[in-house]
């Protein structure tokens, strides 16, 4: 399946593929935090090193029971971020679980759409089931690509239609797509990887 969109260019369209499959969460989050190596005419820093632990926002983690999905690999730095605070119980049971499970987790309350990181402050950046909230989807997705470091990926696992429109479309770009699956037929989810180019 293609999708097509007009741009601003009256004869230039844009089209990538959506692979006619049913999401998997956990595949979007694995493709997501993959470590990319630097190419050889890459004149990187060593903050691209792929033996560093890799910086994850995840945002809309809610009370933090995603953390039993292990959705997130050992060795990594995720900060999880909502407009509300889970309760002492339920941070010091996903802190655990996460310390256990090899990765270091910590809570941040704010807003998804004024995050109140720095630019280029993360490699990944996670949600699921959260663009649906009571704000336009394409500020919050345009502070994640703000935050996002270059080449940084943004996985998203989300049941509004068409959201590819706003993440690829309006903020990302055509250029940035790793791989957006949807099959309505089974499951009311489109999800996918992007990274910022």
């Amino acid at each position: 399946m293609y999708y097509y969109s007009s741009s601003t260019i009256p004869s230039a369209a844009l089209a990538y593929t959506i692979n006619k499959v049913e999401p998997n969460e956990l595949d979007i989050y694995t493709e997501a935090q993959q470590k990319q190596q630097s190419s050889s005419n890459d004149n990187s820093d060593s903050d691209s090193d792929s033996s560093r632990p890799l910086r994850v926002l995840w945002v809309g983690s809610g009370d933090l029971t995603g953390v039993t999905k292990n959705l997130f690999p050992p060795g990594n730095e995720v900060t999880a971020v909502d407009l509300i605070r889970p309760t002492r119980n339920e941070l010091r049971t996903a802190t655990t679980y996460a310390t256990e499970h090899g990765y270091q987790l910590k809570f941040e309350q704010g807003d998804a759409t004024k995050l109140k990181f720095t630019d280029d402050s993360f490699d990944v950046v996670v949600c699921s089931m959260f663009l649906c909230q009571d704000f336009n989807p394409a500020v919050v997705v345009s502070e994640i690509r703000r935050v996002l470091k270059p080449n940084g990926r943004f996985g998203f696992y989300e049941h509004v239609e068409d959201i590819d429109e706003v993440i690829v479309g309006k903020v990302f770009g055509e250029a940035s797509v790793v791989k957006v699956e949807y099959y309505k037929e089974i499951a009311n989810v489109m999800a996918g990887v992007v990274r910022k180019v």
